[in-house]
């Protein structure tokens, strides 16, 4: 059998050419996200790191630490930080990149620092996938700290801070900077000392004059006002983010595309196996191999998204549980990898790539929420990112995961689906008891318990029985309930016990006249209830059958 497969790998090779094979098997590799301006309304000025002049800031402009910026009165900027962070800066704002930071293996492990010195950010955290990834914006005097939230930071030429945390939880500090010296270079570095601290919950806002020092040392919250919410600083952000994260997702979903090739659902896949095969059959050097089992391994990763998205779920199964028992294989603890002789830098390359592959696809599929096709291909994500991952990544995987369940509860709590509610909770509630058990860090499970505060103080929002008119639909009033008339009520003018009549819903045609009852047949298009039925003539008590004109109920309903 041995022989017979490989006398099929060498004719195979033969017939597609070497090239081919290294055609068909080459790495798509992912570009290194970046930190990029991706919109500018009005004016706005640059001045680079390594320069003291102010330019014109243009569209597409990449910034690095220590880029500074500048927006007109009219102005207004939106900032890209490595595809999972958003930051939309405000007119009349003087904002600095204090640090701006991306590691070149891992793509999840950044780090953003914004000083305003006056204006405002309105910020997005999409999405922070590793445990020393960090977003902050401040000044400074004061610092907000956030993991993956919506806040809004302004400092006011009268140097005030306003902070709103508008999703989440926002953790403000008021801080003081001061100059030590390093111990091991003597050379003089400035270190942030914290004056006081608050975890800032959804909903809230705190304003600290930063000219007086008594309120640096006590941080006090209110409730975000009305009038706030509702300004056109609010809703345009909102507005704006929505886009900006949908332009972010297009292009990871056509790189995810470009990786997964062709599918298996294609006449084309089994020469395409084939390919990966002979590669692996050349090459001779089994480190090498390895690398080239997993690379070909994930592709199946980006196969099965595609094929969850076209709704052939079971190949998708079939392709990502492939890839699970491949990185079990390579992935596994370091005693292990260490006792078969493995190099373990290699091996962390490996699993780097692999992970910047499942983050950018985790960033695709983050909002699907139970009950999507989606979301049970998100899940077994979450899975196997635990399963690949180093032993002291595995705590801070366990607290993400509860947190996603969170934010699902918050999503669906939202559409006022109770019983599914109710089971994200219980799990959730069920994983933190497991991570008290395992004496995991105590920040995460402070984190999750504060979380669940917040979603637990919200109500229900239960959906509108009739949904709002969209461009181009017309849509039916709710139905006239007319009261059912009593039985033997008194006709007044015949002085005669009337008939029992029913309730009409909907404005009757009229089918078909009958002279001999000079009566006209009513029915209901569309029928909502029973047809009424034509109750007979009875001239020995001169009594007749009454029906109720019902208001017409199908009156379109324009779009304001």
């Amino acid at each position: 059998m041995k022989k017979i497969l490989i006398i099929f790998l060498i004719l195979s090779l033969a017939a597609i050419g070497v090239g081919s094979v290294f055609a068909m098997t080459k790495e798509v590799s992912l570009s290194e996200p970046k930190v990029i301006i991706i919109s500018i309304e009005g004016d706005a000025a640059i001045k680079k790191n390594n320069s003291q002049e102010w330019i014109k800031l243009e569209k597409d402009e990449e910034l690095t630490s220590g880029d500074e910026i500048k927006t007109g009165e009219d102005s207004k900027i939106a900032i890209n930080f490595y595809d999972n962070s958003i930051s939309q800066i405000g007119p009349n704002s003087h904002v600095s990149c204090d640090e701006l930071f991306i590691d070149n293996n891992n793509y999840a492990k950044t780090k953003v620092s914004l000083v305003v010195t006056i204006g405002r950010v309105w910020s997005r955290i999409i999405k922070l996938s590793d445990k020393e990834a960090t977003f902050e914006v401040g000044s400074d005097k004061t610092v907000a700290t956030v993991r993956g939230t919506t806040f809004d930071f302004e400092v006011t030429e009268e140097g005030i801070a306003n902070i709103n945390a508008v999703e989440d939880i926002v953790e403000v500090s008021t801080i003081e900077i001061k100059e030590v010296i390093d111990k091991d270079t003597g050379e003089k570095k400035k270190v942030r000392e914290i004056i006081a601290k608050v975890d800032l919950l959804e909903g809230l806002s705190t304003i600290i004059d930063q000219r007086k020092v008594e309120e640096l040392k006590k941080i006090e919250t209110e409730i975000i006002s009305e009038v706030e919410k509702q300004s056109e600083w609010f809703k345009n952000n909102i507005e704006n983010e929505e886009r900006f994260i949908e332009e972010i997702e297009k292009k990871q979903a056509e790189m995810v595309e470009k990786m997964a090739g062709t599918l298996p659902d294609s006449k084309l896949y089994g020469f395409k196996k084939v390919t990966e095969n002979i590669r692996l059959a050349i090459t001779i050097d089994q480190e090498a191999k390895d690398e080239l089992e997993m690379r070909f391994a994930s592709r199946r990763l980006a196969e099965a998204q595609e094929l969850v998205e076209a709704g052939k779920n079971e190949l998708a199964e079939e392709t990502i549980n492939e890839f699970h028992n491949k990185a079990e294989q390579l992935f596994k603890e370091q005693e292990e990898l260490e006792k078969a002789g493995m190099d373990i830098e290699k091996i962390e390359e490996m699993r780097n790539k692999i992970n910047n592959q499942i983050n950018l696809q985790e960033n695709i599929i983050n909002e699907a929420i139970p009950g999507e096709e989606m979301y049970d291909f998100k899940r077994n994500f979450e899975e196997i990112k635990i399963d690949i991952a180093n032993k002291e990544d595995e705590d801070f995987l366990m607290f993400k995961q509860v947190q996603e369940r969170l934010r699902e509860a918050d999503l669906i709590k939202e559409e006022g689906q109770e019983q599914l509610y109710n089971e994200l909770i219980k799990e959730s509630t069920e994983q933190v008891e497991i991570m008290r058990q395992l004496d995991l860090e105590k920040e995460f499970v402070e984190r999750i318990d504060l979380e669940m505060q917040v979603i637990e103080e919200k109500e229900f929002r239960y959906p509108e029985p009739y949904p709002k008119p969209e461009d181009g639909e017309y849509y039916p009033k709710p139905p006239i309930i007319i009261d059912e008339p009593k039985i033997n009520e008194i006709d007044k003018d015949l002085d005669q016990t009337g008939s029992i009549l029913k309730p009409l819903y909907i404005e009757p045609r009229i089918e078909e006249y009958i002279p001999e009852t000079n009566v006209r047949e009513y029915y209901i298009e569309p029928p909502i209830i029973n047809e009424p039925k034509i109750e007979e003539y009875i001239p020995e008590t001169n009594v007749r059958e009454y029906y109720i004109e019902p208001e017409n109920t199908f009156t379109p309903l324009y779009k304001q």
